[in-house]
């Protein structure tokens, strides 16, 4: 692959693109790729040598049109850990939450979404961070009209934040259990997170603190059976039996016939098992689509940083693959 800008930049890692100048493997010739650049600050080799097995049986297993696919891990020359990810060119929830105004039909199509791919990724391990950076849009032709479908993303970061001993996930779609630094996310945390992403597609803002700070009325078009089902998951009713992905995808879904929008339909995507196709949701598309444009929105977007030309980025040379 050749190197061709910085994404963006961090203090732990960097995201650089790729285009693939030849077929290897799931790679193909002409696309273009995502390389996360881990530093090596807190990640001790052994650490290390565990997040490549690990990640790359998620390259392996997690296969799903619903998640960010990974197509390698690798260590390179320097140390440093490389996850090599499907490029979606879309941009985050956090680019667009507050500067489009979700449909209440998109928000319940997200929330399906989002609750399917853990259905898939729950089968095998917790997410650990599901927030308004790790949900992506697979593309996005006007931002003020219509988002591409949502995809899971950011399976490696927990992992390597509780590798590099990091502190508590504080950030407010986190779960109160989460940033009170109690314990590392789980199932019911990830769960949590997706209904405060939901929050957050209906107000334009950050998500409530907790259940209890749930409005009674989050927007004049939202039912009170929906407000009353994110309290249920961002709160069970009862810990000892934790709420499952799948029963509240089964919830989810009853609103939606209830709501009177059609069922969110299943992807037909080749290369997916029978069970992957089954729950690989697909938001309804409106009739017509403008033309794609894979840019930016030309807004101003808080704490986004413009790609740099190509050349080396910060902390040394950048990957070479190939």
């Amino acid at each position: 692959m050749e190197f061709e800008s910085v994404l963006r930049s961090s203090a732990h890692s960097d995201l650089l693109l790729y285009r693939a100048v030849r077929n290897y493997r799931s790679v193909e010739a002409g696309r273009t790729y995502v390389a996360r650049v881990w530093n090596r600050d807190g990640l001790a080799d052994v650490e290390r040598d565990r997040l490549v097995e690990l990640l790359g049986a998620m390259a392996t297993h997690h296969w799903s049109p619903l998640l960010l696919r990974v197509h390698d891990v690798v260590v390179d020359d320097q140390g440093r850990l490389v996850v090599v990810q499907e490029h979606v060119p879309g941009g985050s929830f956090r680019r667009h939450y507050r500067v489009h105004r979700f449909s209440l039909q998109e928000v319940l199509a997200l929330g399906i979404r989002l609750t399917a791919a853990l259905t898939v990724l729950h089968r095998h391990t917790a997410h650990g961070r599901v927030g308004p950076s790790t949900v992506l849009f697979r593309s996005s032709s006007d931002a003020a009209q219509h988002l591409g479908e949502p995809v899971l993303g950011g399976l490696e970061a927990a992992e390597v934040a509780d590798s590099a001993g990091w502190g508590p996930w504080r950030s407010r779609w986190a779960s109160p259990r989460v940033r009170s630094g109690g314990r590392a996310g789980d199932r019911s945390d990830d769960l949590y997170s997706v209904a405060a992403v939901m929050c957050s597609a209906l107000t334009g803002a950050e998500p409530p603190a907790s259940a209890e700070e749930v409005p009674e009325m989050l927007r004049p078009d939202v039912p009170q059976s929906l407000v009353e089902f994110l309290r249920s998951v961002m709160e069970p009713a009862s810990r000892l039996r934790p709420v499952a992905a799948q029963s509240v995808l089964d919830g989810l879904r009853k609103i939606e016939a209830r709501c009177g929008y059609p069922p969110t339909r299943s992807t037909t995507s080749s290369g997916f098992s029978d069970a992957d196709r089954q729950i690989g949701f697909v938001a309804p598309r409106p009739a017509t689509l403008p033309p794609a444009v894979l840019e930016p929105p030309p807004v101003p977007v808080p704490g986004h940083v413009e790609p740099r030309p190509a050349g080396d980025p910060p902390g040394g040379p950048f990957p070479r693959f190939g």
